[in-house]
C-alpha cells in the first residue's frame, strides 16, 4: 500500500485525515469519560450500534423516515449482532467481549436478546445519547466545513 493514489491527487486528503482523527479522538475522549467506559467497551458498543442502526444508512425509506431527531428507529426493526460477530470483528477474546457486554448491558447502554445484542432506541427519559449525537453532528459539520474551506482556497 505504498505510492501515490491518483484518486486523492486533487483532494485535501492529508488535511481531512488529520481533521477526522482529531474529531475521532475528541469523540472517544468524551464518550469514555461521560459513560465511565474503557476503550474496549467503547469499541464493543460502537460495533453493536453500527450493526443495530445499519438500515439507517442502507435503506432509503428508513433513512428518510427515522434519520431525523423527531423519530427513533424502533427496537423491533434494529439488527441484532451475535457475540461471535463482535469478538471476531474486533479481534478480541470471546471471554473479554462476553464479560464487557454483561457490564454494558447492566448499565443499560445495550440490550441482550435471543441471538445477540442491539442498541436500543434512544427516546424520552431513556435517551442517554443525545449529547453524543450533538457531538457527532458538530464533528461532521467541522469536517464538511474544513473540506469546503480547503476547496475554496
Amino acid at each position: 500500500m505504498h505510492g501515490s493514489d491518483p484518486t486523492l491527487a486533487n483532494l485535501p486528503s492529508r488535511y481531512l485525515s488529520a481533521l477526522m482523527v482529531r474529531e475521532f479522538l475528541e469523540f472517544v475522549r468524551m464518550v469514555v469519560y461521560a459513560y465511565n467506559l474503557d476503550v474496549d467497551e467503547m469499541l464493543i458498543i460502537t460495533c453493536v450500534v453500527a450493526e443495530s442502526t445499519r438500515d439507517l444508512l442502507d435503506e432509503a425509506y428508513v433513512s428518510n423516515y427515522y434519520g431525523f431527531e423527531q423519530r427513533s428507529f424502533p427496537d423491533a426493526e434494529r439488527n441484532v449482532i451475535s457475540l461471535r460477530a463482535i469478538y471476531t470483528t474486533l479481534r478480541m477474546s470471546r471471554e473479554t467481549v462476553r464479560r464487557k457486554l454483561a457490564r454494558i448491558v447492566d448499565v443499560g447502554l445495550l440490550e441482550k436478546v435471543r441471538g445477540g445484542y442491539f442498541f436500543p432506541a434512544q427516546v424520552g427519559d431513556k435517551d442517554r445519547t443525545l449529547d453524543i449525537r450533538r457531538a457527532l453532528v458538530k464533528s461532521a459539520s467541522k469536517i464538511v466545513e474544513g473540506y469546503r474551506r480547503v476547496e475554496e482556497e
